[in-house]
């Protein structure tokens, strides 16, 4: 006996989306990608409230099934990016209307994105009279006016009466790549802090200051912009 085809509901294959939804990709699409565990995380701090593992798996299901997010797999875990249409739905788009959410796909910077994921999480608990400001507005900036340069902070945290820029290392650089970024931080921001695992903490601040001293010897911040730094450990559950 042939089968009968099942009539489809008028909404099948789109998903409704709320407020909460909208939050949260657009949080997806600034950080350029996330592991299941901070999107749990996400949804508590978003939702108010405890989330377990099984409602993100849901909520990325549906995000997943109305094509605003895409999962991949990488080191042996799930990575959830923006789609373009993710991108336009919460308008991370350029002057001309393009959908262009920041994407990582690259393994090697993963922890890296997940670390200032929930480090922003963290600095959303501590500082809730900030507003974030993420990677992806310097980099729109810089875009629009290519005859400027200054290294894009990770991330910053806008007080109202001052900007203070966010930078996660997790690894050592060599003393000439601190050199130059020193002197190139963004004007608006009035000071740095750059927050690495605590065993780095100690050599960061003197590779720093060992990079601001060189320059203010050999007059190298001539037409350049440098602010005062502070080196913070990561806290307790933003790093193992």
């Amino acid at each position: 006996m042939a089968e009968v085809a099942r009539r489809q509901r008028w909404d099948a294959g789109t998903v409704r989306v709320n407020e909460r939804d909208l939050q949260l990709l657009r949080a997806v699409g600034e950080n350029g990608g996330t592991r299941l565990e901070l999107l749990r995380l996400m949804l508590a701090a978003y939702a108010h409230g405890d989330r377990s593992e099984a409602a993100a798996r849901h909520w990325t299901d549906r995000m997943v099934r109305g094509g605003y997010l895409r999962r991949a797999w990488l080191l042996k875990g799930a990575w959830f990016t923006l789609t373009p249409a993710g991108g336009r739905l919460v308008g991370l788009v350029d002057s001309e209307g393009r959908a262009i959410p920041k994407v990582i796909e690259a393994a090697s910077v993963i922890d890296h994105a997940n670390t200032l994921g929930r480090l922003r999480l963290h600095l959303r608990r501590e500082y809730p009279e900030a507003a974030w400001i993420p990677e992806r507005a310097f980099w729109e900036e810089q875009r629009l006016n290519k005859p400027v340069w200054f290294r894009r902070p990770d991330g910053a945290l806008d007080f109202g009466d001052r900007r203070v820029g966010i930078e996660v290392e997790l690894t050592r650089k060599h003393a000439d790549r601190y050199r130059a970024i020193v002197g190139q931080t963004h004007p608006s921001l009035t000071e740095v802090w750059w927050y690495c695992p605590p065993q780095l903490a100690p050599w960061l601040g003197r590779s720093l200051r060992a990079a601001v001293d060189r320059h203010e010897q050999e007059g190298l911040f001539a037409g350049k912009t440098v602010r005062p730094f502070e080196v913070r450990p990561l806290p307790e559950g933003v790093w193992p």
